[in-house]
């Protein structure tokens, strides 16, 4: 069974704001094309009020994007990530499934979710997520129980089975079958949630935290959206941090919610964040934080990446920052093999035309 999934609320909202440099700076990172998809296998019907974090993956279709394939498969076979490292995509898939007995090319689509309960550590938060899979329920009970060496314990909440592994002590994980391949699986009371919600006895997300998810930029492999946690400042540890900080890191007391897409477009890999602060302000101190930190990578990043950090575009719309990256699968690759690759023809990347140059402003 999965683990608990107690996670600090303050690392996702740090995750939120760097996913323009994972994009630009980590260009290995999964993200046909998805410009034609939709965020409409989103269940966000099935995600409960008290949500803080809500996100989509579409599962299969970044594994079948040829972009993303591409650029991973280059990553992998450029960069040196160690002697256990997969040397492409499929490999990878397998090394998977040979570690989780879970085949990971069964797994079509997710929408999870994070909630402070009473139970939870300050700053912490548990979930649940929605799976949509091939797998019937009898196959992917089999996996979790190969995978954990144990057997589930069969039981029911409402009309719906539910599976239990009394065995993991303190971590209580559940995984429900809705029947058609789609399941629920997380801590219990947030899998509860998630059915109570399912039933109609319990409401679904509404409000600020859906708009910013549903505001972001639809047609996306990976969409997410995350309310700043109440008190980030002490359990950043703030003071402490800010007064070693190369940026100024005032902003991230003002940001209210991060919401970011991820996916591709006619051969180009994309991703827009929009950083929602609680006034033009903070949004302007966003904006800077940013930008700096952005400018801070480019400088301690190989000199045939820094282009990609310049491939993007920051604005500041009232009190929202907009961040746009978008370059080529070709360009990026070109870049890879000249950052890390060993063949000579690789050196002759720093002449790429960027066409898709930076454009930093603030109208």
């Amino acid at each position: 069974m999965v683990r608990d999934l107690h996670v600090p609320r303050t690392a996702l909202l740090a995750v939120g704001l760097a996913v323009l440099l994972v994009a630009a700076g980590c260009t290995g990172m999964p993200g046909g094309s998805s410009a034609d998809a939709t965020t409409t296998n989103a269940k966000l019907d099935s995600v409960p009020a008290s949500a803080e974090y809500v996100a989509y993956v579409d599962v299969a279709g970044m594994r079948t994007d040829t972009d993303l394939r591409s650029v991973t498969n280059t990553t992998l076979a450029e960069v040196d990530l160690g002697p256990s490292a997969p040397s492409d995509v499929s490999s990878m898939l397998d090394d998977f499934e040979d570690a989780t007995d879970i085949n990971p090319r069964k797994i079509q689509n997710m929408t999870m979710f994070t909630a402070s309960t009473a139970t939870t550590q300050p700053g912490t938060s548990s979930g649940a997520a929605v799976l949509s899979t091939t797998y019937d329920e009898s196959g992917m009970v089999n996996a979790i129980e190969s995978s954990t060496d144990t057997t589930l314990n069969e039981g029911t909440y409402g009309n719906v089975t539910v599976y239990s592994d009394d065995s993991l002590g303190g971590f209580d994980n559940v995984l429900a079958a809705l029947g058609d391949g789609e399941f629920v699986v997380g801590d219990r009371d947030s899998v509860e949630s998630m059915l109570d919600v399912r039933s109609g006895d319990a409401d679904h997300l509404e409000g600020d935290l859906r708009s910013a998810f549903e505001g972001v930029n639809g047609g996306s492999y990976v969409q997410y959206a995350l309310s700043a946690p109440n008190g980030s400042d002490s359990l950043l540890g703030y003071e402490r941090v800010a007064e070693n900080a190369p940026v100024n890191l005032s902003a991230v007391s003002g940001i209210e919610y991060t919401a970011v897409s991820f996916g591709t477009d006619d051969g180009d890999i994309t991703s827009t964040e929009h950083v929602i602060a609680d006034s033009e302000g903070s949004a302007e101190r966003a904006y800077d934080l940013i930008d700096g930190t952005r400018s801070l990578y480019a400088s301690v990043s190989p000199e045939e990446l820094r282009p990609s950090f310049e491939a993007g575009s920051i604005e500041q719309d009232g009190n929202t920052v907009i961040v746009t990256y978008a370059e080529s699968a070709d360009t990026i690759e070109s870049r890879i093999e000249a950052a890390f690759g060993t063949n000579e023809t690789a050196d002759n990347t720093t002449t790429l035309d960027n066409s898709s140059a930076a454009s930093v402003a603030r109208p």
